[in-house]
């Protein structure tokens, strides 16, 4: 059974990551995953439109840190990115 700090931060970064889109753009959330203090939320947009956001928690929030068309391999290891 996952925490509520857990639920809370997914609901809040479906939130994020869905935010700046107009509903016409019809994205949708297809998974969020979460490692440590970094996240990665996969979207669908336009049903066939592949997105990626990238976010990293510090005193304030979750705040994004990239967003792009194609995934980031290995975001959630600081030693490879550093943001």
């Amino acid at each position: 059974m996952r925490s509520t700090g857990e639920a809370d931060d997914r609901r809040d970064l479906e939130r994020l990551a869905l935010e700046d889109w107009p509903e016409r753009a019809g994205a949708r959330v297809r998974s969020v995953t979460i490692a440590g203090n970094r996240a990665k939320v996969a979207l669908a947009v336009n049903g066939n439109y592949d997105y990626w956001v990238y976010y990293q928690r510090d005193g304030g929030g979750w705040q994004e840190t990239a967003s792009s068309n194609g995934p980031t391999t290995e975001w959630e290891d600081r030693s490879v990115i550093a943001w």
